[in-house]
């Protein structure tokens, strides 16, 4: 016994999956798979091929907390072990060979697959989410991005949902109350872009430019919102392929969007999931568009899924790829103004983070996404720079074309670069791959003749009259946000006669700085701030509602009578904070308190998007008017899975569990809840 358990711990080091990948080869998975809602276990048949490189006594797939049956090899059962982590086959593997390993397994994932909606009276989804190496979770795989695999996946699922998943669909079969979905890839993919969506939906599909499908999904609900939603989705992808200058790399690629996802998007091969915040009417679309996280997400077909950086040292050339290319393609649809203002932004965060020394080496296998995704952008725009266009995208056409479907480090990618430009980049490596340093002063000059050096040279204080004039002028609106941050911050005369011609000006953005920045409103600006309430800009009416409310007590109920039917965006932020006004404002509608108070706490039940939730919480916190309902769904959203709601939840929690009342509740209720939320209330009553 301690020499079995002595073999497992060492077959447990991490370091054996690089070894096993050197020495053993895996070609091909096949996969059947059915998902029970109710206990939530996803049971399948499983079939890998592989070659053998090296002779071994030992192979391993990556499968957490599984049990197994039937293990075969070669048609014939084998000697295998699962230690929990990992399901063990030994043999006498000869180098050069062929195998064929089947199996039958069941799972119950704490993680990757995830069920919204079964619990509760939300729209019933289900999704997987296997960043990194999590896909092991609820299918038998690997963990090492460096195994890449053909895949060919059947689900088994109600008849009434869709099923969605990596590939080509090839066929749907009907049995009884189930169907069955079969998806292929033709070609080889890392394990933890393997994905799937359960839901129901319905799809339109355009064809790009090069006869690649492109399907947009969106439930029914969201139908009059799917233009605006994947709106500019076939210029983004005919000019991604004609920028990188590869073709497209996989059969198809499909979208779709899913409720409490965990971020903003993910770029599994042929099939990105992303957050359904981004579903949004023609109204919405200026403020909370799909459009840089669809551009993100395309662009790591090529640069993530095509090409796979071998370890997380080198994961920029992932995602400082996909933002540098999501960049490109909004410069191209929205002109050179806005990609330098959305690169003045970038530029300012990494400058602060290096000034307080908290810069990171791109390098850095542990670094913040901030570095990754934005200096490595940087990193290649200043590339780029240097290089030329034309031997760059000639330096990325190589690059891509060398390691097709392959694994890369940073050095493999610089051997290119050189390569295509005949230059020695030993000091560009330095400068912006190995330094911890962001060479801002390189970054400035880059913005020379632009709209960024123009923002900074506003001086309203010095030069009022200069203001006046570009008020009126057609220029990009940070040139008038910075003008109105100015002067309102010394109001006179002057300031608020420019401030009011400033309200008749069509820019949505110009007035949203208006009521952004104008906390104390006076008279003679009364009249034009009111009408930003009416402004199709939510976010507007948000800050507005709230200063309105603030500065002009007298006229509360005039404000919230005009405001009561509007919503918001999709995490209703004018809604709930019209509620919590309407709650606490002793003359408006004292009748219908607790008709208001009711559909606030209501917005805090699980059937709510997290976003609704979070504010919701906040709020009533805020105002101090905490029930039951609101505490109990508090502790269920300490455990919810976009860990900055749980960790924003648990904040809120503390702070409450401060007050006797609502810990002694806490404490005499605790069995209703989860083990892990009995331990974090106990946690916290200590």
């Amino acid at each position: 016994m301690k020499k079995i358990i002595l073999i497992f711990s060492l077959l447990s080091n991490p370091l054996l999956s690089a070894q096993q990948t050197g020495k053993v080869d895996f070609k091909t998975l096949t996969a059947a798979v059915s998902i029970d809602t109710l206990t939530r276990k996803v049971q399948g048949s499983v079939q890998f091929t592989f070659q053998v490189n090296e002779n071994v006594d030992s192979v391993f797939i990556d499968a957490k907390k599984m049990s197994f049956n039937k293990v075969k090899l070669n048609n014939q059962l084998a000697k295998s072990q699962t230690d929990g982590d990992k399901l063990w086959i030994y043999d006498k593997f000869k180098a050069h060979e062929n195998y064929l390993l089947t199996f039958e397994y069941t799972a119950t994932p704490y993680k990757t697959l995830y069920f919204v909606g079964w619990d509760n009276a939300g729209s019933n989804q289900m999704w997987t989410q296997g960043q990194g190496k999590d896909t092991s979770h609820w299918l038998p795989s690997f963990d090492d991005v460096n195994e890449k695999i053909t895949l060919d996946l059947t689900i088994s699922f109600n008849k009434k949902y869709q099923v969605i998943a990596n590939g080509l669909l090839m066929d749907e079969k009907e049995n009884g109350n189930l169907k069955s979905w079969h998806y292929t890839m033709k070609n080889q993919m890392s394990s933890y872009l393997i994905a799937m969506v359960i839901g129901k939906y319905q799809s339109k599909i355009e064809v790009s430019q090069s006869g690649i499908p492109i399907q947009y999904y969106f439930e029914p609900q969201d139908a009059d919102k799917m233009e605006p939603t994947y709106r500019y989705s076939k210029r983004i992808f005919d000019f991604l392929e004609t920028k990188i200058g590869v073709p497209f790399p996989w059969q198809d690629y499909k979208m779709i969007p899913v409720r409490d996802f965990l971020y903003a998007g993910m770029e599994n091969t042929t099939l990105t999931i992303f957050s359904d915040q981004f579903v949004v009417d023609s109204t919405s679309f200026d403020e909370r568009n799909f459009v840089n996280v669809n551009a993100h997400e395309l662009a790591h077909q090529w640069f993530g899924n095509f090409v796979t950086a071998k370890s997380s040292t080198h994961h920029w050339l992932q995602e400082g790829f996909a933002t540098f290319y999501a960049l490109l393609a909004e410069k191209e649809l929205f002109g050179n103004d806005y990609f330098y203002w959305k690169l003045y932004d970038s530029y300012t965060k990494l400058s602060v983070l290096s000034l307080q020394g908290q810069g990171e080496s791109l390098l850095n296998p542990k670094a913040s996404s901030l570095t990754y995704y934005e200096k490595g952008a940087w990193a290649l725009l200043m590339l780029q720079k240097r290089m030329g266009e034309e031997a760059f995208g000639k330096a990325i056409r190589q690059y891509l074309q060398e390691y097709a479907f392959g694994n890369v480090d940073t050095d493999d990618f610089i051997k290119e670069v050189e390569k295509a430009s005949g230059r020695d980049l030993k000091e560009f490596v330095q400068t912006w791959l190995s330094d911890t340093y962001f060479p801002k002063e390189e970054v400035i000059k880059y913005f020379d003749g632009t709209l960024v050096d123009d923002y900074s040279k506003i001086d309203c204080v010095n030069n009022f009259q200069t203001c006046e004039k570009r008020m009126n002028e057609s220029v990009y609106y940070p040139i008038k946000q910075r003008i109105i941050e100015q002067v309102s911050k010394n109001l006179n005369d002057y300031s608020i006669e420019l401030l009011n011609k400033a309200f008749a000006l069509p820019d949505e953005k110009v007035r949203q700085s208006l009521a952004e920045n104008l906390d104390s409103i006076p008279s003679a600006l009364l009249l034009n701030y009111e009408t930003l309430l009416s402004d199709s800009n939510f976010e507007t009416v948000e800050s507005a509602l709230f200063r309105l409310w603030k500065n002009s007590p007298e006229k509360r109920t005039v404000y919230l009578d005009q405001t009561n039917q509007v919503y918001g965006f999709n995490d209703l932020n004018v809604r709930i904070l019209w509620l919590s006004l309407a709650i606490i404002t002793p003359e408006y509608e004292q009748n219908e308190k607790g008709v208001f108070y009711e559909e606030l706490v209501n917005y805090t039940n699980e059937n709510q998007p997290y976003q609704v939730r979070e504010k919701a919480f906040q709020y009533l916190f805020d105002i101090q008017l905490v029930n039951r309902q609101m505490l109990d769904n508090l502790v269920h959203a300490t455990v919810h899975p976009v860990w900055q709601f749980s960790k924003s939840s648990k904040t809120v929690l503390k702070e409450l569990m401060k007050e006797a009342t609502y810990k002694d509740y806490l404490m005499q209720n605790i069995l209703q809840f989860s083990p892990s939320e009995q331990r974090l209330i106990k946690s916290l009553s200590e």
